[in-house]
């Protein structure tokens, strides 16, 4: 609900780390980047 607010409402940039991906988002005014932990990145740290 906060990345989908920040993303109607502000130019900005959000870059998630999860695992794995539960919801692809579309970037809409801000730009959106997903990672997934073990595809794209090999832990959270």
């Amino acid at each position: 609900a906060m990345i989908d607010l920040i993303n109607r409402t502000k130019q900005d940039h959000v870059v998630t780390v999860e695992d794995p991906i539960e919801f692809v988002h579309t970037s809409q005014r801000s730009l959106i980047h997903q990672r997934e932990v073990g595809a794209d990145t090999t832990s959270f740290a």
